[in-house]
């Protein structure tokens, strides 16, 4: 296609030897202003979109959102993993509750698992609040974290504070909320460098 007249603009499409990925260039040059406008409109949202798309796709293998989760990498073991987290925790004060090694589990029955750690934490401070405005909310508390093996990879991941609220319908307990998602981005984040 060579030319294509469009409403507002004088503006000449040409091909780009049939490859849907690129987009027709468009010579500006026989374009009004309004036309030029457009095009340069077009450009920046373009750039702007195009710039987004590759700081999402640089930082998903590291963080992703899945099922409510938020799931990281580690590049350690899942054992060293889980001793840097456990040591995070304990620095930052909170207490440990429980260590449960699941393939350890699974090897007692003669099973074969990857390895997997859970690792139980709480700390109070934030976790009263939130049991005081929806008891049911302490089915999912202390806070865990599982630690586990994909193919090689070590992830690291937790439920979303955010949707243990709304599983739980919380009112009033806010602060707690985003003290602990803070607080489990920033261990985490120190367990899985």
């Amino acid at each position: 296609m060579h030319a294509m007249a469009q409403p507002d603009s004088m503006a000449t499409v040409r091909s780009h030897h049939g490859n849907p990925w690129m987009l027709p260039a468009v010579d500006s040059s026989r374009c009004n202003s309004r036309g030029k406008r457009k095009i340069m409109t077009l450009s920046r949202n373009l750039k702007f979109a195009a710039t987004a798309a590759t700081l999402l796709m640089a930082t998903a293998g590291s963080v992703r959102a899945e099922d409510d989760w938020i799931i990281k990498n580690s590049d350690a073991s899942v054992e060293q993993t889980a001793d840097k987290l456990v040591a995070a925790v304990e620095k930052a004060g909170a207490k440990v509750f429980a260590r449960v090694d699941h393939a350890a589990g699974a090897r007692s029955i003669d099973a074969e698992l990857a390895d997997m750690t859970l690792i139980m934490f709480g700390n109070p401070k934030i976790g009263t609040p939130i049991l005081q405005a929806s008891p049911r909310a302490g089915i999912d508390l202390p806070n865990r974290v599982l630690i586990w093996d994909e193919q090689g990879q070590t992830r690291v991941g937790y439920l979303d504070p955010a949707a243990l609220k709304a599983r739980h319908q919380v009112e009033g307990a806010d602060k707690a909320f985003d003290v602990m998602a803070g607080a489990l981005g920033k261990l985490t984040d120190v367990a899985s460098k």
